[in-house]
């Protein structure tokens, strides 16, 4: 099993750095002086990277194991549950009539219903009730949408409009769909139908072929929004001999069913976006960082947006959160037009348009990213939300959802090119090291780990100041080869710490030391593998120069 871990190796050079012992110089010499340099022999140290970790408190990395060691963390979340977009149009029956023109104030004096017309109503007098009538109707129903929809296009479902006519006479009608266009020569649906007498007549709109706009009042387009007008036109042709009743009338029943379509638009206000939930899991990493304090450099998060959606969308990063045993770290973000911790994705502006991209680097100048992961969080957990159309508006959004859509992903990578461990370490020079009046302490490394190491050590004194600073880059990383492994090759580095007489008084004055070690990756890499059989050599050379007289009482 893989997993991420953590280096802390030239604590092994700041160990080594601060132990010499000069205990030798306390025995009783009698009557002797010396003043003048020694060469102590060279010395040799082998470690293999197992050994390593278990002085420094970790038993996780065996002489067998490979386990990765990272510098960039990715995760991803999408879109999830965002039902409110997909609208659905469900069937809706729609019904209205319109009744004969005829009423009992014009049947001839002394007439009630039911009436056959005659040729006269008296001798040589025509009959004035024979002739054509008209009348007009006009339904605005509302559909009764989830959200305030303008417009759509169909690609599925009908509109059977169904006539009845229980008037005795001929009915020249014309069914007005003003919101409907077709998609052809964006012509509004008309049609003209015959009926005589008390008969039936069907009528199919195939919505498949047409394109609708919700936004139609009645009065004109652009008023409102989730209606459909129906407007019906009848012309009734009254003959001798037809038969008129008080109830004649001409209705019509519009059943809309299983309506589908390519695209809606409309306005979403500040719907609800939902988002998956993911983490990052960080626990092995700073599993061998519990003793120190970490700082990062160049610590970055990349936020990577694709937004097939027909609409803008905020994403408040507040809940995204750093969490260990003991604490929590919330990420905060400056934000972008002065919307705090909030992220605005751009959505697509015209359907059939490509997926919008949107990219956010949030780093030490627009949040606290660092500070983050300085806390060690064994996880960093996306609990993210957000909302459509982030930024308030008096006028209607112009937003659209497609059925086609592939949803919103997003991904996330967490990066940093240094990692630097602190930690303070007490120190106890002892009286000896004032005999000293020079000091050298000269390494050469060969090292097959890769990962290469930087040191400052900073000599504190009772107060905490610092009386003296050493700066030196411990060992070069190993090459690695097409597996990120280290291919086995030594890299050979060096570095030496020489202090004069005034350096090594200051030195003896200090009560501790704070250790920085700066460990980073070869090249450009990103990620290694580490195995617990890597090996790293030191051979390490000490002069000295000191001068000494001792006394015997």
């Amino acid at each position: 099993m893989k997993k991420n871990t953590t280096l802390p190796l030239a604590f092994i050079f700041a160990c080594f750095l601060i132990s010499c012992d000069v205990s030798y110089l306390n025995k009783d010499i009698e009557d002797v002086s010396w003043d003048g340099n020694i060469k102590i022999p060279a010395g040799y140290i082998n470690y293999n990277l197992s050994e390593l970790f278990k002085d420094l408190g970790s038993n996780d990395l065996t002489p067998t194991s490979t386990e990765e060691f990272s510098f960039s963390y990715t995760e991803s979340f999408s879109g999830k549950d965002n039902d409110a977009f997909n609208v659905s149009i469900d069937d809706a029956t729609i019904e209205s009539s319109i009744k004969s023109p005829i009423d009992a104030n014009d049947l001839p004096p002394g007439i009630v219903f039911p009436y056959t017309i005659t040729d006269e109503i008296a001798p040589g007098v025509p009959n004035p009730l024979i002739g054509s009538q008209t009348a007009s109707n006009q339904k605005v129903h509302d559909l009764g949408l989830s959200q305030e929809i303008t417009g759509a296009s169909f690609d599925g479902g009908t509109l059977t409009i169904t006539l009845t006519s229980t008037v005795e006479a001929k009915l020249d009608l014309k069914v007005t769909l003003p919101s409907f266009t077709k998609k052809s020569d964006n012509s509004i649906y008309s049609e003209t139908i015959t009926i005589t007498g008390e008969n039936i007549e069907v009528v199919t709109v195939n919505l498949n072929e047409y394109n609708a706009d919700f936004t139609n009042d009645g009065t004109g387009t652009g008023k409102t929004s989730n209606t459909v007008v129906i407007d019906l036109e009848a012309t009734f042709g009254f003959a001798s001999g037809n038969t008129l009743d008080a109830n004649d009338a001409i209705s019509y029943s519009a059943l809309l069913s299983k309506a589908s379509y390519e695209v809606i638009h409309g306005d979403f206000k500040q719907e609800t976006f939902n988002f998956s939930s993911n983490s990052i899991d960080l626990g092995d990493f700073f599993d061998n960082f519990n003793d120190g304090e970490i700082t990062f450099e160049n610590v970055s998060m990349s936020l990577n947006f694709k937004n097939d959606y027909g609409l803008p969308i905020g994403l408040d990063l507040s809940p995204i959160k750093g969490t260990n045993a003991n604490s929590s770290v919330n990420l905060t973000y400056t934000g972008d037009l002065s919307m705090p911790n909030t992220i605005i994705i751009d959505g697509v502006e015209n359907f059939g348009d490509n997926e919008k991209v949107t990219n956010r680097v949030l780093d030490k100048n627009n949040s606290n990213i660092g500070a983050l992961l300085e806390a060690k969080p064994t996880s960093i957990e996306f609990g993210v939300s957000g909302k459509a159309n982030p930024i308030a508006s008096v006028t209607p959004n112009k937003n659209f959802y497609a059925a086609t859509n592939t949803g919103f992903n997003a991904e996330i990578s967490i990066g940093f090119d240094k990692i630097s461990l602190n930690k303070t370490i007490e120190f106890d020079a002892g009286d000896d090291i004032k005999d000293f009046n020079f000091l050298k302490l000269a390494a050469a490394v060969e090292n097959k780990i890769p990962l290469g190491g930087d040191l400052i050590l900073n000599f504190k004194d009772s107060a905490n100041q610092i009386v003296h600073t050493e700066t030196l880059t411990a060992f070069k990383a190993a090459n690695v080869n097409q597996s990120g492994e280290s291919d086995g090759v030594a890299v050979s580095s060096s570095f030496a710490i020489e202090l004069t007489e005034d350096e090594i008084n200051n030195i003896s004055n200090a009560k501790n030391i704070d250790v920085n070690i700066t460990l980073q990756l070869p090249g450009q890499e990103k990620a290694v593998m580490v195995k617990g059989s890597d090996e790293l050599n030191i051979t390490i050379n000490l002069e000295v120069g000191a001068n000494i007289t001792s006394n015997n009482n």
